[in-house]
């Protein structure tokens, strides 16, 4: 009992090096975030892996305790190397003042009128908002109740992380799975840094993605369910990602034409007051075609598909040259490549549960994307937890490394490198000893 209180103090007491102040210098914060992720997670694999819990232990409930004690922690804290959330203050700001966010970026004398002290420090200044609708809802909520402060989406997106976190202890009784897989969500270094810490809405993605597959696992073919689309309209409302994982609603779902029905509506209510002006989501086509930053598969994906271009002599159409300046043909080639592992997935007896389903689609397309940011582990944990798919709980634990992007690039690609290889070694190695990996009794 000794060494576990001695780890979960240890725990606690690395979450308070965030408070450490980096300043401009880049290779701090980077330090900071790589030592603290690194020791966390060694203390994490060591709960897991030397201690026993169940939902009325002692221990579970120190570690719901120490969960919510580095959550308060971070609470305080300066968010490191993100500034995300200076552009949910300002649509916020915006929306709660009667100005519909997708019209004009932030920048545009138009909102001269609404200027504020952080204005000048949102990304992409000159692009109006990517965010869906329910999204914009969310921090005009914070503009109203909070007075649009950081400290108020803080405290919106750690409910949300911490309602997932409890979800996820029902849904593991529900499987019959040992409780202690919840340790790597309530724990999970990354989690913390990226809620707690940099202020990312995905939590609010997390909550709603993860109770739509929990609803379609529950009563899955076994009654009309109508609770799974609307969440899962709800998380496509956040961000659109969630959207790709309506066929594992559809093949476990009783009544699939009314599944979509459900879905697509929850959608369309909550836009309605967005479309009917002359622009809506315009941010989301320009993040879509120029945003790329993803060293897993797409790079390699897309290097070959632009040789094959110039190889079949297609750079020759005034299209196919546009396209290349976005990435166009490794785009195309990602597209398809998913769409294949989507229908495997489909018509494959081996994907048996809608969390295994949600699992491979959400993942895959992270992998092939052009974008594959560390706050987007909230998208696929939940899953990789309840299907103790532990080669995609070790990438959620490793996606810390891609802070490295603000070292010097020669170190950078080594570090991505590394990580990639080490999560695609790991899920060969697993796939081949899968029952002998990481594994806990029930």
């Amino acid at each position: 009992m000794t060494a576990f209180f001695a780890a979960i103090m240890a725990f606690i007491a690395l979450q308070l090096i965030f408070f450490v102040d980096p300043g401009e210098n880049k290779n701090i914060a980077v330090g900071l975030i790589f030592s603290v992720t690194l020791l966390q997670s060694l203390t994490l694999l060591y709960l897991f892996k030397f201690h026993e819990f169940s939902r009325k232990s002692t221990k579970f409930k120190a570690i719901i305790v120490v969960a919510l004690a580095a959550r308060a922690i971070a609470l305080f804290t300066t968010p490191i190397l993100e500034d995300d959330f200076h552009r949910y203050r300002w649509d916020g700001h915006v929306l709660a003042n009667g100005t519909n966010p997708y019209i004009y970026a932030p920048n545009s004398t138009m909102l001269d009128h609404l200027d504020t002290d952080y204005r000048i420090d949102i990304g992409y200044i000159n692009i109006p908002t990517i965010y869906p609708p329910l999204a914009q809802y969310v921090f005009a909520f914070n503009s109203f109740a909070f007075g649009g402060t950081l400290f108020g989406l803080k405290i919106i997106f750690i409910l949300f992380d911490l309602a997932t976190g409890f979800l996820l202890i029902k849904w593991l009784t529900l499987r019959e799975i040992n409780i202690s897989y919840s340790l790597f969500y309530f724990l999970n270094p990354v989690v913390i840094k990226e809620i707690a810490n940099s202020a990312h809405l995905d939590s609010i993605l997390a909550f709603f993605f993860a109770l739509s597959i929990y609803f379609i696992e529950k009563y899955m073919r076994t009654k009309n369910n109508y609770l799974s689309p609307v969440f899962l309209g709800l998380a496509t409302l956040i961000k659109v990602t969630p959207i790709f994982a309506i066929p594992a609603l559809i093949k476990f779902s009783k009544n699939k034409i009314s599944t979509l029905v459900v879905c697509f509506v929850t959608i369309l209510i909550f836009s309605v007051p967005f479309a009917f002006g002359d622009k809506f989501m315009p941010g989301f086509s320009s993040f879509a075609k120029h945003w790329v930053n993803n060293e897993s598969l797409f790079y390699p994906i897309s290097f070959i598909a632009t040789k094959a271009v110039y190889l079949f002599g297609l750079d020759i159409f005034l299209f196919v040259k546009k396209g290349l300046l976005t990435e166009m043909p490794g785009k195309f080639l990602s597209g398809l490549i998913l769409l294949v592992i989507m229908f495997f997935g489909f018509v494959s007896k081996k994907v048996k549960t809608p969390s295994a389903y949600a699992l491979l689609i959400i993942v895959s397309l992270l992998l092939l994307s052009p974008v594959f940011n560390p706050w987007y582990v909230l998208w696929f944990l939940p899953f990789a937890i309840v299907s103790k798919h532990t080669p995609t709980i070790l990438l959620s634990l490793l996606l810390c490394l891609s802070y490295s992007w603000y070292l010097d690039k020669d170190y950078y690609y080594i570090i991505r490198a590394t990580e990639y290889l080490a999560f695609f070694g790991y899920l060969a190695f697993w796939h081949l000893h899968k029952h002998k990996v990481l594994k806990k009794s029930v």
